[in-house]
């Protein structure tokens, strides 16, 4: 029988992307006042054994960035994307980076329906 420390459910955590949310222009709620938090949330996801990717994508927002504050690069794209696929690159630099969240507001669906189409392209 397995303890709760063996149990293995196959998910994992997603970066959290400062594009993914909308925040308040209320003292405390603001962007800047939650980008430390989001900083520390990005460690647990490193933490807690992200794909390659997610580490990439994590340590690349985050580079080159001394001390103790740590803001999340907004214009950080990951340098092996465009040669993957040219247009899924191009839509997400052209979307304002969402990235993901495009991928949530528009749905699934079309989502990939884009990236297929690149593929054929």
């Amino acid at each position: 029988m397995l303890t709760p420390n063996e149990v293995r459910f196959g998910g994992h955590f997603l970066p959290y992307d400062v594009g993914n949310f909308e925040f308040s222009s209320q003292l405390g709620l603001r962007e800047s006042d939650q980008e430390q938090g989001i900083y520390n949330l990005n460690q647990n996801v490193l933490n807690a054994g992200p794909t390659p990717a997610e580490q990439a994508l994590i340590e690349g927002w985050y580079a080159n960035q001394p001390g103790p504050s740590k803001v999340l690069d907004k214009t950080y794209i990951d340098p092996s994307w465009p040669t993957q696929n040219s247009v899924a690159y191009n839509f997400y630099q052209d979307a304002g980076h969402l990235g993901s969240a495009a991928f949530v507001r528009l749905g699934a669906k079309l989502y990939l329906d884009i990236l297929c189409v690149g593929d054929m392209l």
